[in-house]
């Protein structure tokens, strides 16, 4: 097994969604999702990643910057 880590794309939020919803209980919708990562995707302080195994999203994890 070979896992791929890199930055999220639009392509990725359902996959992430799925793992989120499934994983963690949480009940957000793909607008949810669409929303949340547009709002902030161009700030530097907040990054996700996923984790890619044979083209499949197979995890993600989500950090922020919080020190000045």
């Amino acid at each position: 097994m070979e896992i791929l880590i890199r930055e999220i794309k639009e392509q990725d939020y359902v996959d992430v969604l799925s793992i989120g919803n499934n994983e963690l209980n949480c009940k957000h919708t793909i607008e949810d999702a669409k929303i949340h990562y547009n709002r902030i995707k161009d700030d530097e302080r907040y990054k996700t990643f996923v984790a890619v195994d044979h083209g499949d999203v197979v995890g993600f994890i989500s950090s922020v910057y919080s020190y000045e």
